[in-house]
C-alpha cells in the first residue's frame, strides 16, 4: 500500500487528518494501526499525537507552510 504524501494536500484535508489521527488515538489505537488506516507514515502519526498531547487541540493545527518571505534569496535587500 502507498503513503499518501501528504505534504501535497490542502490544509483542510492535512487538519481533517490529523483529527482523524487524534481521534482513533484516544480509542486507543496504536501508532501503527492509525498508519494504515489514515493511510500516513508511523512517524507523522506519532508527531501528531505528540503535538496533540502537548498543545491540545490547538497542537496538531497546520501552521503557514513554504519559505519566509526573503529567505533563501540570491540577492539580499540592499542588492535587489
Amino acid at each position: 500500500m502507498e503513503k499518501i504524501d501528504a505534504r501535497t494536500l490542502k490544509d483542510e484535508a492535512l487538519h481533517e487528518r490529523r483529527r482523524q489521527v487524534i481521534r482513533l488515538h484516544k480509542r486507543g489505537g496504536k501508532p501503527g494501526q492509525i498508519a494504515q488506516v489514515t493511510e500516513l507514515s508511523s512517524t507523522a502519526v506519532k508527531k501528531i499525537i505528540r503535538l496533540y498531547e502537548e498543545g491540545g487541540a490547538a497542537g496538531p493545527k497546520p501552521g503557514r507552510r513554504g519559505r519566509r518571505t526573503g529567505d533563501k534569496r540570491s540577492l539580499s535587500e540592499e542588492q535587489g
